[in-house]
């Protein structure tokens, strides 16, 4: 079964977020006995009207004994992007490129390791802090408050890095929380993570430069004394 569908969605390929016309290949699943119906599955297919590259996406689909579609279901797939299974190498200006070589990996490996996502993020930030701003304390976390107790922190960056110390910590150690669970990172965790760094970075890099752009601004219209 084949239909014409219509989604909004942010190309891997070139990084455009388009909103393009496709087609939906359906299988509904066959039946196994009188009253058990198998897994489907809805595979979506794409052309980027800004690369011209193909883009799909794959859900599941579940039957009950009716015939008719389930769809709460545990472990039901919803709009799983399947290919490019990687995204498009994102840049943020003012970043250095070393930087943003790391956070690229993190972005591609969060698909198939929540965990390596995590781990990489944590090393980002740790790099951060040792070549940027001189903490050479032993471990990350203790890097984190002798750079929060040594300046002026916004919350939200002091946040986020606690995020980024704890979610790798976590997943390097098997750490528990509160209720004595084992924590796990999922994959829109690593989303969270990825913004959390992005926080790092407008701390650290974004801000100071447009500091200094502005303070040139400033004295191109300051008068002569």
């Amino acid at each position: 079964m084949e239909k014409s569908v219509r989604r909004k969605f942010t190309c891997r390929h070139c990084g455009k977020f388009v909103y393009v016309d496709g087609f939906s290949h359906v299988h509904e699943g066959e039946r196994l006995n009188i009253s058990v119906f198998s897994q489907g599955a809805e595979i979506e297919s794409y052309v980027c009207n800004e690369c011209g590259k193909v883009s799909i996406f794959l859900g599941s689909k579940h039957y009950g004994s009716d015939g008719k579609e389930t769809i709460a279901v545990k472990n039901r797939i919803i709009d799983k992007y399947i290919y490019p299974l990687t995204e498009a190498a994102k840049q943020i200006k003012y970043v250095p490129a070393k930087y943003m070589r790391e956070y690229n990996e993190a972005a591609w490996v969060k698909e198939i390791s929540p965990k390596s996502c995590a781990l990489v993020c944590r090393r980002i930030l740790e790099m951060i802090l040792e070549n940027e701003c001189g903490c050479n304390q032993f471990n990350l976390s203790k890097k984190v408050e002798g750079y929060i107790n040594s300046n002026s922190v916004p919350n939200l960056t002091e946040q986020a890095m606690r995020y980024i110390v704890g979610a790798g910590n976590a997943v390097a150690h098997d750490k528990k929380d509160q209720n004595d669970d084992l924590i796990r990172i999922k994959r829109k965790d690593c989303d969270k993570l990825l913004d959390a760094l992005e926080e790092v970075f407008e701390h650290i890099f974004i801000q100071p430069k447009k500091v200094e752009q502005m303070q040139k601004n400033v004295q191109s219209v300051t008068p002569k004394k």
